[in-house]
């Protein structure tokens, strides 16, 4: 499991996510990552040609924000919490 997360101004962490075995992390469009990643158990990484992954990847993420949106959507404020 690596959890991704992004340092804010003010010193605080917060996550954005976490991948698991299969997942893609590190799919970037102008060669700057948007996040930090570390790994909470054993993981093995592979790198991977960008240029045969890039709609992959795009493909994964957007229907990840999409499942996201919608379960935000559907839940009350205490479920989101």
């Amino acid at each position: 499991m690596v959890r991704l997360y992004k340092l804010m101004p003010d010193g605080r962490r917060r996550i954005t996510g976490f991948a698991g075995p299969g997942d893609m992390i590190g799919v970037v469009l102008d060669d700057r990552h948007r996040c930090s990643a570390d790994a909470m158990t054993a993981a093995l990484l592979r790198r991977a040609d960008r240029a045969r992954l890039l709609m992959s990847a795009t493909l994964a993420q957007l229907s990840a924000a999409h499942r996201q949106v919608s379960l935000l959507g559907i839940s009350n404020a205490a479920e989101r919490v």
